[in-house]
């Protein structure tokens, strides 16, 4: 199950996909005006994740489809406009995890790898550069097991149960003292049991 700021996605048993969404917001959709609809070219979906406006499903393969709002490169593929049908994102494989959030998204490989695309107002892909329209490999975080995108931050959980983060910082929502600026680049949050860290 995925949730959005205006649609729900849910994958049934055979792994196909189905929508319940706002009715209003035809671009996230598959085929506009109905309120659910099992789309029928998506088989053997492992995982689904809701963004704001557009969705995301990885199949059994380990490739990962997108379709929606993609002004900020969420959609993955280079591409700028809005998808109306699940298009494939580019030049990553063998992934296990997805997360959309707001207009970004993370990806975790089978090696540990964390992969973002997406907006990069506050940061949330992991570089200080603009919108990321294809998949950018974090570098130097350690092996991660577990990755969750948040509206415009990320966290993620590493091998040895350590929680990093990055993004917008305005709230304190990154875990790491103050919040008064960004992180472009990942920050560790200190817990005192770190051993209890089931998943962000």
């Amino acid at each position: 199950l995925g949730i959005g700021t205006s649609h729900t996605t849910a994958t049934n048993a055979e792994g196909r996909r189905l929508h319940a969404v706002n009715p209003e917001e035809r671009e996230e959709i598959i085929i506009a005006g109905q309120t659910q609809y099992i789309c029928s070219t998506m088989h053997n979906v492992k995982q689904i994740s809701a963004g704001n406006c557009y969705s995301s499903a990885l199949k059994e393969d380990g490739t990962v489809w997108n379709w929606g709002f993609g002004t900020s490169g969420q959609i993955g593929n280079s591409a700028s406009t809005t998808q109306v049908l699940p298009t494939k994102v580019s030049n990553i494989t063998n992934i296990t995890k997805i997360s959309a959030g707001g207009y970004q998204e993370l990806a975790l490989d089978s090696d540990g790898n964390v992969w973002t695309w997406g907006r990069n107002k506050y940061s949330q892909i992991g570089h200080s550069g603009g919108d990321q329209y294809t998949p950018y490999k974090v570098n130097g975080i350690p092996k991660a097991i577990k990755i969750a995108a948040g509206s415009n931050s990320t966290m993620i959980v590493t091998e040895k149960n350590q929680i990093y983060s990055w993004g917008l910082n305005s709230n304190g929502q990154l875990g790491i003292g103050g919040s008064s600026s960004n992180k472009d680049y990942f920050s560790k949050v200190e817990f005192t049991n770190p051993e209890n860290i089931l998943t962000v």
